[in-house]
Protein backbone atom coordinates (compact mmCIF):
# COMPACT_ATOMS: atom_id res chain seq x y z
CA UNK A 1 0.00 0.00 0.00
CA UNK A 2 1.14 3.31 -0.88
CA UNK A 3 2.08 6.35 2.06
CA UNK A 4 -0.84 8.36 0.62
CA UNK A 5 -3.27 5.10 0.20
CA UNK A 6 -2.00 4.41 4.18
CA UNK A 7 -3.57 7.86 5.36
CA UNK A 8 -6.58 7.72 3.57
CA UNK A 9 -7.30 4.24 4.62
CA UNK A 10 -6.42 5.36 8.34
CA UNK A 11 -9.09 8.23 7.64
CA UNK A 12 -12.05 5.89 6.93
CA UNK A 13 -10.77 3.17 9.71
CA UNK A 14 -9.84 0.98 7.18
CA UNK A 15 -6.54 0.10 8.76
CA UNK A 16 -5.46 0.56 12.51
CA UNK A 17 -2.04 1.36 12.06
CA UNK A 18 0.58 2.14 9.55
CA UNK A 19 4.10 2.74 9.10
CA UNK A 20 4.11 6.32 7.49
CA UNK A 21 6.68 8.86 6.38
CA UNK A 22 6.26 12.82 6.52
CA UNK A 23 4.29 14.53 5.11
CA UNK A 24 1.38 11.92 5.75
CA UNK A 25 2.54 11.75 9.43
CA UNK A 26 2.06 15.47 10.05
CA UNK A 27 -1.33 15.39 7.81
CA UNK A 28 -2.74 12.69 10.02
CA UNK A 29 -1.70 13.91 13.42
CA UNK A 30 -2.89 17.52 12.50
CA UNK A 31 -6.14 16.37 11.61
CA UNK A 32 -6.83 13.49 14.37
CA UNK A 33 -7.40 10.60 12.93
CA UNK A 34 -4.03 9.25 13.35
CA UNK A 35 -1.18 9.31 16.12
CA UNK A 36 2.20 8.67 16.03
CA UNK A 37 3.29 5.71 18.43
CA UNK A 38 6.91 5.53 17.91
CA UNK A 39 9.44 7.33 15.21
CA UNK A 40 11.98 5.53 13.28
CA UNK A 41 14.80 6.70 15.68
CA UNK A 42 12.79 5.45 18.32
CA UNK A 43 12.60 1.61 16.83
CA UNK A 44 16.27 1.91 15.21
CA UNK A 45 18.54 4.10 17.50
CA UNK A 46 21.30 5.92 15.37
CA UNK A 47 19.53 4.31 12.13
CA UNK A 48 20.14 6.21 8.95
CA UNK A 49 17.89 8.44 7.51
CA UNK A 50 18.99 10.18 4.18
CA UNK A 51 21.13 8.50 2.49
CA UNK A 52 22.66 10.34 -0.82
CA UNK A 53 23.33 7.98 -3.87
CA UNK A 54 24.88 8.38 -7.34
CA UNK A 55 25.09 6.23 -10.34
CA UNK A 56 28.09 4.85 -11.38
CA UNK A 57 28.09 5.98 -15.28
CA UNK A 58 27.40 9.69 -14.17
CA UNK A 59 30.01 9.66 -11.46
CA UNK A 60 32.16 7.60 -14.03
CA UNK A 61 31.58 10.32 -16.57
CA UNK A 62 31.33 13.86 -14.98
CA UNK A 63 32.96 13.22 -11.60
CA UNK A 64 32.97 17.28 -11.15
CA UNK A 65 29.71 17.85 -11.44
CA UNK A 66 29.13 14.72 -8.71
CA UNK A 67 31.56 16.92 -6.25
CA UNK A 68 30.11 20.01 -6.85
CA UNK A 69 26.36 18.60 -6.74
CA UNK A 70 27.44 17.12 -3.37
CA UNK A 71 28.62 20.63 -2.12
CA UNK A 72 25.52 22.19 -2.82
CA UNK A 73 23.53 19.63 -1.33
CA UNK A 74 25.86 19.83 2.07
CA UNK A 75 25.55 23.71 2.19
CA UNK A 76 21.38 23.39 1.56
CA UNK A 77 21.60 20.53 4.95
CA UNK A 78 23.53 23.02 6.75
CA UNK A 79 20.98 25.78 5.94
CA UNK A 80 18.30 23.48 7.45
CA UNK A 81 20.30 22.65 9.94
CA UNK A 82 20.39 25.90 11.30
CA UNK A 83 17.29 26.57 10.67
CA UNK A 84 15.28 23.50 11.64
CA UNK A 85 17.04 22.05 14.32
CA UNK A 86 19.63 24.53 16.17
CA UNK A 87 17.40 27.75 15.57
CA UNK A 88 20.40 29.92 14.91
CA UNK A 89 19.31 31.41 12.30
CA UNK A 90 15.24 31.71 12.66
CA UNK A 91 14.90 33.61 9.50
CA UNK A 92 16.15 31.30 7.41
CA UNK A 93 13.17 28.88 8.28
CA UNK A 94 10.50 31.03 6.87
CA UNK A 95 12.80 31.18 3.66
CA UNK A 96 13.61 27.85 3.27
CA UNK A 97 9.33 26.87 4.25
CA UNK A 98 8.59 29.44 1.08
CA UNK A 99 11.06 27.31 -1.25
CA UNK A 100 9.70 24.15 0.06
CA UNK A 101 5.91 25.49 -0.48
CA UNK A 102 6.81 26.54 -4.49
CA UNK A 103 9.25 23.69 -5.21
CA UNK A 104 7.37 20.25 -3.47
CA UNK A 105 3.92 18.83 -3.46
CA UNK A 106 3.22 20.38 0.58
CA UNK A 107 1.66 23.52 -0.32
CA UNK A 108 0.54 24.40 3.34
CA UNK A 109 2.82 26.44 5.16
CA UNK A 110 1.03 25.59 8.91
CA UNK A 111 1.80 22.00 7.68
CA UNK A 112 5.82 22.74 8.32
CA UNK A 113 5.85 23.32 11.93
CA UNK A 114 4.14 19.89 12.21
CA UNK A 115 6.80 17.74 10.23
CA UNK A 116 9.38 15.76 11.78
CA UNK A 117 12.82 16.47 10.08
CA UNK A 118 15.00 14.03 8.89
CA UNK A 119 18.26 13.43 10.71
CA UNK A 120 21.37 14.45 8.53
CA UNK A 121 25.12 15.31 9.70
CA UNK A 122 25.96 18.93 8.74
CA UNK A 123 29.22 17.25 7.63
CA UNK A 124 27.75 14.55 5.52
CA UNK A 125 29.29 11.53 8.04
CA UNK A 126 27.96 8.09 7.16
CA UNK A 127 29.26 4.84 9.46
CA UNK A 128 29.38 2.12 7.40
CA UNK A 129 29.30 0.34 10.79
CA UNK A 130 25.52 1.51 11.09
CA UNK A 131 25.01 0.12 7.58
CA UNK A 132 26.35 -3.56 8.86
CA UNK A 133 23.70 -3.34 12.23
CA UNK A 134 21.29 -3.08 9.91
CA UNK A 135 21.95 -5.63 7.61
CA UNK A 136 22.59 -8.14 10.25
CA UNK A 137 19.18 -7.11 11.36
CA UNK A 138 17.58 -7.37 8.13
CA UNK A 139 19.85 -10.59 7.94
CA UNK A 140 18.03 -12.00 11.29
CA UNK A 141 14.55 -11.46 10.31
CA UNK A 142 15.09 -13.12 6.72
CA UNK A 143 14.43 -9.74 4.70
CA UNK A 144 18.08 -10.02 2.75
CA UNK A 145 19.72 -13.01 2.22
CA UNK A 146 23.36 -12.19 2.74
CA UNK A 147 25.01 -8.75 3.25
CA UNK A 148 26.89 -6.32 1.01
CA UNK A 149 30.27 -5.04 1.90
CA UNK A 150 29.86 -1.67 2.14
CA UNK A 151 33.13 0.01 1.68
CA UNK A 152 31.56 -1.24 -1.92
CA UNK A 153 29.09 1.30 -2.20
CA UNK A 154 30.29 3.70 0.33
CA UNK A 155 32.33 6.43 -1.04
CA UNK A 156 33.36 9.73 0.89
CA UNK A 157 35.65 11.55 -1.62
CA UNK A 158 32.04 13.51 -2.35
CA UNK A 159 31.74 14.19 0.75
CA UNK A 160 34.93 14.54 2.00
CA UNK A 161 35.41 17.11 -0.99
CA UNK A 162 32.26 19.05 0.03
CA UNK A 163 34.15 19.73 3.80
CA UNK A 164 37.15 20.29 1.90
CA UNK A 165 35.38 23.26 0.00
CA UNK A 166 33.27 24.50 2.94
CA UNK A 167 34.85 23.74 6.39
CA UNK A 168 33.70 21.47 8.75
CA UNK A 169 30.81 22.34 10.59
CA UNK A 170 30.61 24.16 12.87
CA UNK A 171 33.15 25.84 12.00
Amino acid sequence: MSFPDMLTALGNKAIDAAWEVEPFVAIGNSRGFAQTMATAGEFFPNAIGVVMVIGPQFAADQPEAARRYMTAYLRAVRDYYRAFVTNDDPAAREQITQALIKHTPVKDPALYPLLGWSGVDPNGGLDERLLDEMQDYLLRKGTIREKTDSTRIVDHSYVNYAVDRLGRYPQ
